[in-house]
């Protein structure tokens, strides 16, 4: 997860083998602290050998679901909401 305007990586989600077998296939991310003024991040994809992936799906926290994502919003926490 990465803010678009400053480039700076929210949360990694690493997979410890490939998946190579199970396409298409989704994971999920929980417990991400999200700053309360963020409306907006980047999921991109990244692979040891090629870097990031071209593709990009733009979350927007103001809608509870966009082409490719959905947004589960948990409770406030000191400051930070946990989307």
């Amino acid at each position: 997860m990465t803010v678009p305007s400053t480039g700076e990586v929210l949360a990694e989600r690493v997979l410890l083998h490939p998946h190579i077998e199970e396409q298409p296939f989704t994971r999920g991310l929980t417990y991400v602290r999200i700053p309360r003024d963020l409306r907006l991040f980047l999921v991109r994809a990244r692979t040891n050998l090629t870097g990031y992936s071209g593709r990009q799906v733009e979350v927007d926290l103001r809608i509870a679901a966009g082409v490719r994502y959905s947004v589960d919003v948990g409770a406030p926490e000191s400051g930070a909401a946990t989307r």
